[in-house]
């Protein structure tokens, strides 16, 4: 008989049943216990389930990228949270997407993705939505909506625009987002964390933003990574990662990697929905550019192996031909910062597209005011 269908030729990851289909997301496929998560290869292992069925080669219930995980109950907490499955290893283990603290023990549930995100959409042509599957359609259409205000933001508008988001020194949540949000820093107690996380809220069920930090033998940061995430707080949105070089203990240079995995969303931005946008440039604590911007940015800090720099210039790559964001600085005689001074950039390189200038006062080494000027 031509073109029969041998047992070996049924792969699971090529069907959908209807369970996958009418996941919301919050459909618990499999239960287990956790053996140990690693921080550094981002591996989770697992004791196999009660059935005896593993998740790459069992039949019942393998795992595939994309799924998601909830963990709880390891040891001190360094485990716990809602992950991404990047790839399925073996019958007991897989690596996650984003970062996990190393830990032992505790409970793990497997979980559907949206069965929305698994169906195709042909946006050509489309104004608001970029996406490929339904699930992104939506949440796009969702943005364009906006909530109470609804005008899209010009350029000029956005600048002007009176928000924490762009106006307080610290990184993480602010209006727009829900009260109780929460800060994790691990492991704890420690003057070197390897993973500072801000959650929804103390459940640590859904992440909003990640860093995660190695160290040199010295005890010098070697790479810093930033990590934002969509609001089921499991999808990447961005990441970014310092590369750090020294003379010393100081800072020469850094490379910035960037990726956007949600780059060409062309969905309008309101006033309102601007101040809960998952984007780096938002959230993170660190200066320069982020989603948006090409990869292999390039920071230079002048004169190099001081405590006391005067130029820090952030240039487009390491060829260090056209600038992005540069900062001056100058000092009083006794070493305390006399005045600040920030300028950004166009997109040639050279020409100024804004100048920000603090001047300090003092009262010995202690900062009494700062007057700001801006051109």
């Amino acid at each position: 008989m031509v073109n029969q269908i041998s047992k070996t030729d049924v792969v699971d990851s090529e069907f959908l049943d209807q369970e996958e289909l009418e996941s919301d997301g919050t459909f618990v496929y499999l239960t287990s216990t956790v053996v140990s998560t690693t921080s550094g290869t981002k591996v989770v292992v697992i004791n196999l389930p009660a059935d005896g069925e593993g998740i790459l080669l069992g039949r019942d219930h393998p795992a595939e990228s994309g799924d998601f995980v909830v963990i709880t109950g390891t040891s001190g907490g360094l485990g716990n949270g809602k992950f991404t499955v990047d790839v399925v290893l073996s019958d007991t283990s897989f690596s996650v997407l984003g970062g996990i603290g190393t830990s032992t023990g505790g409970s793990i549930s497997f979980h559907y993705r949206s069965g929305a995100e698994r169906i195709g959409l042909d946006a050509t042509g489309l104004t608001h939505v970029t996406s490929n599957n339904v699930q992104g359609a939506i949440e796009e259409l969702d943005a364009a909506v906006g909530t109470g205000g609804s005008e899209g933001l010009s350029e000029a508008e956005h600048k002007a625009l009176r928000q924490l988001i762009h106006l307080a020194d610290e990184g993480g949540p602010f209006e727009g987002f829900t009260t109780g949000a929460f800060q994790e820093t691990l492991p704890s107690a420690t003057p070197f964390p390897v993973l500072v996380t801000w959650w929804t809220d103390s459940s640590k069920t859904a992440k909003i933003l990640e860093e995660t930090v190695t160290y040199n033998p010295n005890s010098t940061i070697a790479s810093d990574s930033w990590v934002v995430y969509d609001t089921d707080g499991v999808t990447l949105m961005a990441e970014i990662t310092d590369t750090i070089s020294y003379s010393g203990v100081f800072e020469l240079s850094r490379v910035r990697t960037i990726i956007d995995h949600f780059a060409g969303a062309s969905a309008t931005v309101t006033i309102d929905s601007h101040k809960t946008l998952r984007q780096l440039i938002h959230l993170a604590e660190e200066g320069g550019p982020y989603e948006g911007f090409a990869s292999g940015a390039y920071q230079e800090t002048l004169p190099a192996a001081t405590p006391f720099p005067s130029s820090v210039i952030w240039w487009t790559n390491a060829a260090k031909v056209s600038k992005i964001v540069e900062e001056t600085v100058t000092y009083n005689l006794n070493s305390t910062v006399a005045t600040d001074q920030w300028k950004v950039y166009s997109t040639d390189g050279v020409t100024v597209l804004a100048t920000v200038t603090d001047t300090m006062t003092y009262s010995g080494v202690f900062e009494l005011s700062r007057v700001r000027t801006i051109t």
